[in-house]
């Protein structure tokens, strides 16, 4: 029942989540581990949204892929606990005033839920481990500095949202084009979510 309030007025993050534990919990034969992470990306900066000290995180190529070097994950059990570390998270991310947003998030943020699940094959006896990655993407907005800002000067922030989804529209362009470039690494937005 707590579920269905949460669902009528939901944006596309909480649904995911919601819809995701369903399906999780029709798998019943299976041994579940569900992880989280939440990574800011501000001025071409990261952050770990679930790390109180203010250290700035590199990222690296090793043999499973991308990753961030000092990113915590976080194990959860329950949706709930996937709420409660998403409001921590954005209790620390960046928002400034503008014109046309009391708060408007100047930051794109990465939630990324990897699910581990061991199952035991029926015929063989084998332990298999499957493992899904879900990255959950809240972008910065899209703004023109000179109509948007009240208060202070934010022209480079502007202009790094505004680069990286430049980049990201690049990206999926030439993805879908096919192109034997696929420009990852003019962005780190785009170099995270590369795979």
């Amino acid at each position: 029942m707590q579920q269905e309030g949460i669902i009528k007025n939901a944006g596309i993050i909480p649904r995911s989540i919601l819809s995701l534990f369903h399906k999780i919990r029709e798998q019943r034969h299976t041994d579940t581990t569900i992880s989280v992470s939440h990574l800011e990306v501000y001025n071409e900066e990261l952050s770990d949204l679930l790390n109180e000290e203010e250290e700035k995180l590199k990222i690296y190529n090793d043999s499973e892929g991308v990753n961030v070097k000092g990113l915590h994950d976080v194990i959860v059990e329950t949706v709930e606990d996937i709420f409660r570390i998403l409001e921590k998270g954005f209790k620390r991310r960046k928002f400034a005033t503008t014109k046309l947003n009391k708060r408007s998030s100047r930051s794109h943020c990465i939630f990324k839920i990897v699910i581990r699940m061991k199952e035991v094959m029926s015929i063989t006896n084998e332990e298999m481990v499957k493992i899904g990655t879900l990255n959950l993407v809240d972008l910065a907005g899209n703004e023109n500095a000179s109509d948007s800002f009240m208060f202070q000067n934010r022209t480079f922030e502007t202009k790094n949202i505004n680069r990286s989804l430049l980049t990201l529209g690049m990206v999926i362009s030439s993805l879908v084009e096919k192109n034997a470039h696929i420009p990852y690494r003019e962005s780190k937005l785009t170099r995270i979510l590369q795979d």
